[in-house]
């Protein structure tokens, strides 16, 4: 069964194609997991009824261990891949077989990616204000 909920963090916003590329995973999400793989979600690799999806890996990386003040976290580095296109990165156990042991929301490799950042924060600030709008 796939889990509900993303148990890798990955930007929201996208990465520009250049740019350092990290994904972040709980440590005991991982479940002793130490590779990850990134999946183009143009590219599918076997369609099958019924079953989970089986996107195209282009990228697979090694998690590294990593302590700070929120706990125990392992971080994927995948910076070299900078080809433009929709993502997601997963972990997959080799006893499973009901889909990934965990994935990420789906992310943009682009070098447009931060270009809705001003609308967003318009939209966002346009949102919070105080009081209301006077239209007469």
């Amino acid at each position: 069964m796939i889990p509900p909920v993303p148990g890798i963090h990955a930007s929201q916003v996208g990465y520009m194609c250049a740019a350092r590329k990290r994904i972040v995973v709980a440590a005991d999400t991982a479940k002793g997991i130490a590779e990850f793989h990134v999946q183009d979600l143009g590219k599918i690799e076997v369609q099958v009824l019924d079953a989970s999806e089986s996107w195209a890996a282009v990228f697979r990386g090694k998690l590294v261990p990593q302590e700070g003040p929120m706990g125990r976290y392992l971080v994927g580095d995948f910076s070299t891949l900078e080809r433009p296109g929709v993502y997601r990165a997963v972990l997959t156990d080799a006893g499973r077989h009901a889909g990934p042991a965990a994935w990420s929301f789906p992310f943009v490799i682009s070098d447009g990616a931060y270009s809705r950042l001003p609308a967003l924060f318009l939209d966002y600030v346009h949102g919070q204000r105080c009081g209301l709008s006077r239209t007469s």
